[in-house]
Formats: structure tokens, C-alpha cells, sequence
């Protein structure tokens, strides 16, 4: 998040997918293989497709959708339908070779009220509402990415775990 910083005022964070998601029951190959990560799409059916139109998404040519994914057919669905509800609001943007070019998710996640509120108020549910847009481009680019210095980083990863403890 812009001007934010993680523990100890480190710019970067990391958490490790694998561990998180076997805290919650969840295949480590589904979290680490991203064919996976879109197999329920096999689900998908005409009834949960809108065709909204065409637009142009970094000079190429794309047909819009709007799809409902049934949560439950999600790595983790399960647990996860309890915060986010039946179906996900999920936008795509596909070029004339079928590749994804944008997909937009909208979510409104239940999230349990912070553990350091004041002494005597409960921690009620709330909601946060979120929207995330990836742009997907240079198919089959090589790609050299560096890690940042380890002095950089901050490990969220057992926090994330306590977290989703507290909310399933």
C-alpha cells in the first residue's frame, strides 16, 4: 500500500503462499501453480457470463466480460465463502487470441475488527471493499526479477496465518 511500510519500517514484505495456504487445509501445488489458481474456470458456464462490450487495454483490441465465480469452486472456496460470500464479481478482458489481458476482481471481505481495540469493545465483523486490477502483457518476455535485500524485507507470514485463523 502507498506511504505504508511493514514491521520494523521495512518497505517490502513477504509471505510464504505454501505455508499460508497449509495452515488452511489448502493444496501448496494449488497456491504455487497458477494453472491451478484459474481451474475454476472450467466451471464456468454461459450463465455466469455478461459480454459488456470491447475496449482497448494497451493499444489491443479486447472483449469485456463480467463473470460470477461460485466461491466454492476456488482453491479454498470452502473456508472462503464464509468472508467473501456465494459468488465473486470478476471482470475480464480477452484478446482476439483468447489470452487474458485485464481481470478485475470487486470484493467485499468480512474481517474480524482489529485485536488491539480498546479493552471492552468487542470485536465485531466488519467489512473491507477492495478492488484489484491486473493487466497481463508481453506474452512469452523473459523476465529476470531480483529479490530486494533481505534487510528490506519484513515475513508476514505468520501473521497472515493468525489472521485467517481468527476469521474461519
Amino acid at each position: 500500500m502507498p506511504g505504508q511500510k511493514a514491521q520494523g519500517g521495512k518497505i517490502w514484505m513477504k509471505i510464504d503462499l505454501k505455508k499460508d495456504a497449509q495452515s488452511q487445509g489448502v493444496s501448496a501445488q494449488q497456491i504455487g501453480d497458477p494453472a491451478q489458481s484459474v481451474a475454476y474456470a472450467k466451471e464456468i458456464n454461459d450463465e455466469d457470463v455478461t459480454k459488456l462490450g470491447t475496449e482497448k487495454i494497451d493499444g489491443t483490441d479486447t472483449t469485456y466480460y463480467r463473470v460470477s465465480v461460485d466461491v466454492a469452486e476456488l482453491p479454498g472456496g470452502a473456508q472462503m465463502r464464509g468472508q467473501l460470500g456465494r459468488t465473486l464479481p470478476m471482470h475480464v478482458w480477452l484478446d482476439d487470441d483468447g489470452r487474458l489481458r485485464r481481470r478485475q476482481l470487486d470484493m467485499t471481505i468480512k474481517a474480524l475488527a482489529s485485536a488491539s481495540a480498546e479493552p471492552g469493545i468487542s470485536a465485531s465483523p466488519e467489512q473491507v471493499r477492495m478492488t484489484m486490477v491486473m493487466n497481463y502483457s508481453d506474452f512469452g518476455t523473459e523476465v529476470n526479477a531480483e529479490a530486494p535485500p533481505a534487510s528490506q524485507v519484513a515475513d508476514m507470514t505468520d501473521e497472515a496465518i493468525r489472521q485467517g485463523q481468527q476469521q474461519s
